[in-house]
């Protein structure tokens, strides 16, 4: 494997570099093809080595050419492999032209129905790429809708968002789900792993309820959304970041952010009341601030809406239901 970057920046789950490490798979860092060698058959690759400069839109620090670094590598095979996008040539050209936009499957989001009645999507293919656990929770609610659509065909199933908000000093996470180890999928061997074999197995039947004690309420998600008149606006007393277990959430300047028009919405802004202002520290009291939180890396513990003041945090459930 040939990447421009080091192992930091590679958007690749950790298991799956090792996994690849472990099967022998040799892994060259801060390099880039130039050009693909050869006349009837592929006999090398020209590279150049790299190094990192400043980081680029995606926040990754940019690979930058290092000159007179070029050299040749023989190789007999290359495999491009930048980038990925659903495969859906194994639509036939009529189904294909209903469920694809853009190499993606349309669906409503509601229910993850597609075009065509009775044919449901989810994940990737139709929402681009998200963590896995999104791709599960889209299984989840496909589920109920196919429940729904077998069970309850009607013409036209309309549904209705309704949104509940537990109690922050009452909201707990699943008990012990920091405390139960994930479950290693098993694996064949390597020695004895054989062409393309499947690699890698599901879990047996207790391994998958016990990862899946491990749930983490994906659906129940931290929301600020103060406001002055009620009193719930946030003063930027740190605290939500202070507490955070995971680190997932950061507090910055906006003079701090590169690209101010790429973000939703500003959580403060200078012209929140003069007696706010006084107990700011110095890097906001001139300047907007936001609230930047990683939903990758957050638990769903709810210690920042239990540790927030002003109750601008809240943990909140989005559920569908039918229309009556």
């Amino acid at each position: 494997i040939i990447y421009r970057r080091t192992r930091a920046e590679m958007p690749a789950a950790d298991d799956e570099i090792e996994d690849a490490e472990m099967e022998g798979v040799k892994i060259n860092y801060l390099l880039a093809p130039v050009e693909i060698l050869g006349k009837e058959s592929v006999t090398g690759m020209k590279c150049v080595k790299m190094e990192l400069g400043k980081p680029d839109a995606s926040g990754r620090r940019r690979p930058v050419p290092i000159p007179g670094s070029e050299h040749v590598i023989e190789f007999d095979g290359v495999i491009i492999a930048v980038s990925q996008k659903p495969d859906l040539l194994c639509l036939e050209s009529l189904y294909r032209e209903k469920l694809a936009d853009d190499w993606y499957l349309k669906v409503k989001r509601e229910t993850l129905e597609t075009g065509i009645p009775g044919i449901f999507a989810g994940g990737d293919a139709a929402f681009g790429p998200r963590d896995a656990i999104s791709a599960i929770a889209d299984g989840r609610r496909a589920a109920h809708s196919i429940h729904n659509y077998l069970t309850m065909p009607e013409p036209d199933q309309k549904t209705q968002k309704y949104l509940s908000i537990p109690n922050s000093y009452s909201y707990e996470p699943c008990e012990n789900f920091d405390n139960i180890p994930p479950q290693e999928i098993p694996k064949t061997p390597l020695e004895i792993s054989t062409g393309i074999a499947q690699v890698g197995h599901g879990f047996t039947e207790k391994q998958a309820t016990q990862e899946a004690s491990r749930c983490l309420r994906c659906w129940i998600n931290t929301v600020f959304d103060g406001n002055e008149i009620d009193g719930s606006e946030c003063i930027l007393c740190g605290g939500c970041e202070d507490v955070c277990p995971e680190n997932c959430i950061e507090i910055l300047p906006e003079r701090d952010i590169a690209n101010v028009s790429l973000l939703p919405a500003k959580l403060w802004k200078p012209e929140s009341p003069d007696n706010l202002k006084e107990n700011l520290s110095s890097e906001f009291q001139n300047d907007g601030a936001f609230i930047l939180k990683d939903e990758t890396r957050c638990l769903r513990c709810g210690l920042c809406a239990l540790r927030c003041p002003v109750d601008c945090i809240t943990m909140e459930a989005i559920f569908f239901r039918r229309a009556k």
